[in-house]
């Protein structure tokens, strides 16, 4: 199997599952936090859509988050509580959607040695995640991942809280 359809694969099952999760989600629903000092869904969509900017960085592809409140959501920053200072769960969903319609298409037509290539564009803003894209992609993809399945949870707090039942 080449490198781009394995990448491919998991991200179509990344945005899948991203898609089953905020069927029925509210913006208000999403900045719902579990006890503790978690991320709420709305953290975490915000977090994976800066992250595939970074992916579409790597590629020499324009940001799709245009928000300026991109910091909310950067590694290290403080779980979002209340809906005073977060990005509208919509405009973030905008930015995973059309992201993933960009890097879909790119790694469709990508080939084992553009992958391999150690030319990656300039994403000093966040600093590169391996040598190579292969290996970029590869870490960035996993990480994003590991977040998709932090989304269950919430999804059932949102709906339950809501008075619609775990679905």
């Amino acid at each position: 199997m080449r490198k781009n359809k394995i990448f491919l694969t998991t991200l179509k099952i990344c945005q899948v599952n991203i898609e089953k999760s905020v069927t029925d989600v509210s913006h208000k629903m999403s900045i719902l936090q579990l006890p503790g000092n978690s991320n709420c869904m709305n953290w975490i969509l915000g977090h994976i859509a800066v992250y595939r900017d970074v992916m579409l960085m790597s590629i020499g592809m324009d940001w799709c988050f245009r928000s300026n409140s991109r910091d909310l959501y950067a590694y290290g920053s403080d779980p979002i509580v209340g809906d005073g200072n977060c990005v509208q769960l919509e405009q973030i969903l905008e930015a995973i959607n059309e992201s993933f319609d960009i890097l879909n298409k790119w790694l469709e037509g990508a080939s084992n040695e553009s992958l391999s290539s150690n030319t990656m564009k300039d994403i000093s803003v966040f600093g590169p995640k391996g040598k190579s894209l292969e290996e970029n992609f590869a870490h960035l993809i996993c990480h994003e991942a590991i977040h998709v399945g932090e989304l269950t949870p919430l999804r059932e707090l949102a709906l339950v809280s809501a008075g619609k039942g775990w679905k």
